[in-house]
């Protein structure tokens, strides 16, 4: 998304948050000689200590020496719930009002880089570190390489560009008769960018009406219609363009307050991408799915704005193996010593039922470093806690469940594929281990199942489930033959004959051959999570073919009954936790391959 806003001007924030609700993004200048101030985060009278939650704000100064690493030090402290854009010597290439030289811009970023350059908060994209540029100067022939920190590149995060009317063919440039074509607008700014590889951002956006009151050669626009056109086309191509921040100069020629066409647009823009940015149909998308879903009252407008989801990363919540859901809510509403609230912009508890947080970015991962997401950091993921104290605790089926089919909802959502899923242990090896006891493999095949469209249980039929399964079917119709045969056996003992008959069946039910069927079925079925229709369609085949081959009492075949016994036990073996799924699986392979031979 594109966070917009405005420069604050000669208003209150209260008084500019009145106007433009909902707004993404705040600048605040600190004029000549007013340094870099760190208590302008705590003093109440100060619009940084003032600005909405989430919010991005860009703080552009002009002074030599300041103490940007103080300056960071407060922001942390005091509102690390905003995002930080900072800007050392705004517009440098004025030459005024305490500009530096090029040799002092330079030494500027260095001292920059060395304070906060390798600071936590710019590793996961919340703080970043700007020039910014009058692009009207630019384009009549300034030098912006000029003012370019190139010994500190890497330390520079974004280009910023003050952008007013300028139209090179008008017989005043500075004052055209006519709005300009957006995309020609943009161009000098994208080629900027992309020579620097560097994304792009207006720091200060404002057109004037195109009348002969502003200096214009004709009186085109008195009523400010077109003008406002133009800012929403303008902001439209600017954001396919890739521009990172919007802010319009709220002040002097640029106030909007008696521009009533051009402030609408203004505040229908802010509206519009607050809504876009918001991940508002988390809650439909997830009962869509067929999940229970709570909704945590102020979730629509808790998170930033500054959000442009491209994966999902799966956590623990890592508390406590008895903790409550209000207990775990409350962590990600208060935030923690490591990461500022919202954690996270869902929780999921050991019930399988979701709880919607937040639909704004939250904190819950740095700039990853391995896995599917690496190089995204919290701007460009969404963020689930399950409820797991990340010590061993099992996950219930009921959960992991849940888990799966959430995720495989959202992805849906989006378009995403099961590739853009990942464990907060694989985002940041080493650091992180949650969420322990889930296998990211198994957990993205079932979320890749059902993005499919197949039967959803699935995922989990591996191919030594498929081995087993047709070791059983090519063994019990034997082992009920044989019980056929014992019949027959029986029947020619009672009568004295030396022959026995092939046709006869036990007279008896026998339930119990059809119950341990059914028990490794089921056990079967919790080795590795749920195994789905497959199975069923599996077992179907073997009870038929059982019930083809007869019917015996349990005392007419125990060396049989104790196999399927054998067999019943590593599955309760499995479902415990005292033996891993694989060796469950095979010991069962030892079992059924051990002396099936007909019994003469």
């Amino acid at each position: 998304m594109m966070p917009i806003g405005w420069s604050l001007g000669g208003r209150t924030l209260a008084a500019m948050l009145g106007l433009y609700p909902q707004s993404q993004a705040v600048r605040v200048f600190f004029e000549p000689g007013k340094g870099l101030p760190s208590s302008a985060w705590s003093d109440p009278r100060s619009p940084l200590a003032q600005l909405p939650q989430g919010a991005t704000v860009v703080v552009s100064h002009k002074d030599l020496g300041v103490d940007a690493l103080a300056f960071v030090t407060a922001w942390l402290t005091h509102r690390p719930d905003v995002d930080l854009i900072l800007i050392a010597h705004h517009e440098p290439e004025q030459g005024k009002g305490g500009d530096p030289t090029p040799a002092q811009f330079r030494a500027s970023w260095t001292r920059q880089r060395e304070q906060v350059g390798a600071h936590p908060a710019r590793a996961e994209g919340r703080l970043r570190l700007a020039v910014c540029y009058t692009l009207q100067w630019i384009r009549a022939g300034g030098n912006w390489r000029t003012w370019w920190p190139e010994h500190e590149a890497d330390a520079v995060d974004l280009v910023m560009l003050d952008w007013y009317q300028y139209l090179p063919s008008a017989r005043n440039p500075y004052r055209p008769h006519a709005y300009e074509d957006p995309a020609a607008a943009i161009a000098p700014m994208t080629a900027i960018a992309a020579e620097v590889g560097k994304p792009w951002g207006i720091a200060e956006v404002d057109h004037l009406r195109v009348t002969e009151a502003n200096g214009c050669p004709v009186d085109l626009d008195p009523s400010g219609e077109l003008c406002a056109d133009w800012y929403r086309r303008m902001y439209a191509a600017a954001r396919a363009a890739g521009c990172q921040l919007w802010c319009h100069y709220h002040a002097r020629h640029g106030d909007l307050t008696e521009r009533l066409p051009e402030q609408r647009a203004l505040r229908d823009l802010i509206i519009q991408e607050d809504t876009v940015s918001r991940l508002l149909w988390l809650p439909q998308v997830l009962r869509a799915a067929g999940l229970t879903v709570h909704e945590v009252s102020g979730w629509r407008t808790r998170g930033s704005s500054t959000y442009d989801p491209r994966g999902v990363i799966c956590h623990a919540t890592a508390g406590s193996s008895t903790s409550t859901d209000a207990g775990e809510i409350r962590v990600l509403l208060e935030g923690s010593t490591s990461a500022p609230p919202p954690i996270a912009q869902l929780y999921l508890s050991r019930s399988g039922a979701f709880h919607v947080v937040a639909s704004g970015r939250c904190n819950h991962a740095l700039q990853g470093w391995g896995g599917p997401l690496k190089g995204y950091g919290n701007t460009n993921l969404i963020g689930i806690e399950a409820q797991n104290d990340n010590r061993g605790q099992p996950w219930p089926a009921v959960q992991l469940d849940a888990y799966q089919r959430g995720v495989a909802a959202i992805c849906k959502h989006m378009g995403w594929s099961a590739g853009r899923v990942a464990a907060h242990r694989e985002h940041q090896p080493g650091a992180k281990s949650d969420p322990s006891g889930i296998d990211m493999t198994t957990f993205r095949a079932r979320v890749a199942a059902i993005l499919a469209g197949k039967d959803d249980d699935m995922a989990n039929f591996t191919d030594k489930h498929a081995a087993v399964l047709d070791q059983l079917a090519a063994l019990l119709p034997d082992l009920a033959a044989q019980t056929a045969y014992t019949d027959g056996r029986m029947e020619a003992m009672a009568n004295g004959r030396t022959t026995v008959r092939k046709d006869l069946r036990g007279g008896g039910q026998a339930v119990w051959l059809v119950q341990a069927v059914m028990a490794i079925r089921d056990g079967l079925a919790q080795v590795d999570g749920k195994v789905g229709a497959q199975l069923a369609d599996d077992f179907a085949r073997i009870e038929a073919a059982v019930a083809a081959a007869g019917e015996a009492d349990a005392q007419r075949d125990a060396d049989h009954t104790a196999k399927l016994g054998e067999l019943a036990e590593l599955v309760r073996a499995g479902q415990s936790g005292q033996l891993a799924a694989d060796e469950v699986l095979r010991r069962m392979g030892e079992v059924l391959t051990a002396g099936t031979a007909t019994q003469g």
